[in-house]
């Protein structure tokens, strides 16, 4: 009676440990010692929408703007319509370049290197969504220097929490399910 009271003592830890494995997904950010957020490795990151910025008159396809989650952090989303602590959402700029036509209809692709990055950090121990940027090159990304910018912008015209869900239609139905969608204008 006893060994079977302490296998199903032991099953239960184990299944504690698991789920708080599975609720603890989401990694801390590291600071850099600036209190920079260093460019992560966001190759195997969820990739959650692009947009395409109109061109400078200079070039001759629009600016892309690709848009990553850790998987964590995109699985805590689907959970939760909410976005955890220690979110990163991360920006990749890119530039832009009219495609040859393979068919009729020609377009644009994007092309190169990433120009450089921007990130959307929640972090609670600093008050919130945070926002900074790094050129391409840089290993680490700077805060912007006008954060009310950004928050001003974000708060009025952010879907969820203050970011711009309703660009990235893969949430949109998880935030909606889950009641924190709100319309923007």
């Amino acid at each position: 009676m006893r060994s079977h009271f302490f296998r199903v003592a032991l099953v239960f830890i184990v299944l504690a440990s698991a789920a708080a494995a599975q609720g603890s997904r989401v990694s801390r950010i590291a600071y850099t010692v600036e209190g920079k957020i260093p460019v992560p490795d966001y190759s195997k990151w969820v990739f959650i929408g692009s947009g395409a910025f109109e061109a400078a008159e200079t070039a001759p396809a629009p600016r892309f703007s690709n848009v990553f989650v850790a998987p964590g952090v995109f699985d805590e989303f689907v959970r939760t319509g909410a976005w955890p602590d220690q979110t990163v959402i991360f920006s990749e700029k890119r530039a832009g370049a009219t495609t040859v036509p393979i068919t009729k209809n020609p377009g644009w692709g994007q092309t190169g290197e990433a120009l450089g990055f921007e990130f959307e950090v929640k972090d609670v121990s600093k008050g919130g969504w945070r926002y900074y940027t790094a050129k391409a090159g840089e290993q680490a990304g700077t805060a912007v220097t006008n954060q009310a910018d950004c928050t001003t912008c974000h708060s009025q015209h952010g879907a969820v929490d203050s970011t711009f869900v309703q660009f990235y239609p893969s949430l949109i139905a998880a935030a909606q399910r889950h009641g924190t969608y709100k319309l923007t204008q």
